[in-house]
């Protein structure tokens, strides 16, 4: 599930007996999810628990056009050499547990039993560490490198700031913890775990530009003047096709006329 079941207002903290009032469709869905569970397990018909996940960073795979979608990406494409851009301040706090976090929420989830701990509701608000978006990036620094960090541009983006500062949650993860969930010790530790699982424990440094005064690199001349050999060579070879095609066709051509020659000197000899 998702912690989008709770709308504004909200206390400090906010416990897992909240009353459901999500504010987005998105929200909605998941709250029918909760009680269908809930309803569904009090029958008998499932043995069931909903885990409401704090967002997941660092996220495998590609950017999307979600709003949190940089909260993983000015971290994997700075590691995978590659610019990114943070629409928001420094600041920002939000609350996030790694993938390895999230596969072991759902398998420890797995293997609770229906007894008493239950009883106050089968849907658990997972632990989180809240980190500000300007200690996720010291923390990129402390693991990777200044070099990486240059790679995140910083280009707020109002309509983003406005969507994550409504996001900054406060929750209770008491009864998460009592019933054996445990949070990320720190950021630093889940970006070494994105180094680990997804890069093959290496870093990929960006590939930088070199200009002198204005000029082109002698790399990239060679690799131009090697272009311009390969097409000369391309050319010269074409014309050496063109030159075997017209040299067949004035063999045939030929061919064709001592035929003719021939046959007119036969019919000569047939008619004496």
């Amino acid at each position: 599930s998702s912690c989008a079941v709770y709308g504004s207002p909200f206390p400090d903290p906010i416990p897992d007996s909240f009353h459901l009032t999500p504010r987005t469709s998105y929200g909605a869905q998941k709250a029918i999810c909760e009680l269908l569970i809930d309803d569904y397990s009090r029958k008998g018909y499932v043995d069931g628990i909903s885990i409401r996940f704090p967002t997941i960073s660092v996220r495998p795979g590609k950017p999307n056009k979600a709003a949190s979608s940089f909260l993983s990406g000015i971290v994997r494409e700075p590691l995978s050499g590659v610019e990114a851009v943070c629409p928001v301040d420094r600041s920002v706090k939000h609350p996030v547990a790694s993938p390895r976090k999230a596969i072991e929420f759902l398998l420890h989830a797995a293997s609770l039993d229906a007894d008493e701990r239950l009883k106050d509701g089968r849907a658990i608000t997972m632990p989180a560490i809240t980190v500000s978006v300007g200690e996720m990036l010291d923390a990129l620094e402390k693991v990777a490198g200044k070099e990486v960090v240059e790679l995140v541009k910083m280009e707020r983006d109002d309509f983003v700031q406005n969507i994550i500062s409504n996001w900054q949650f406060h929750f209770s993860n008491d009864r998460a913890r009592a019933l054996g969930f445990k949070a990320d010790e720190c950021f630093a530790d889940i970006v070494r775990a994105h180094i680990d699982d997804e890069l093959g424990g290496a870093v990929h440094k960006a590939k930088k530009a070199k200009v002198d005064d204005g000029e082109e690199t002698k790399e990239k001349k060679d690799d131009e003047k090697m272009e311009e050999d390969e097409s000369k060579e391309k050319k010269d070879d074409d014309k050496t096709e063109e030159k075997k095609e017209d040299e067949k066709t004035e063999e045939k051509e030929d061919k064709k006329e001592d035929e003719k020659t021939e046959e007119k000197e036969e019919k000569k000899e047939d008619e004496k």
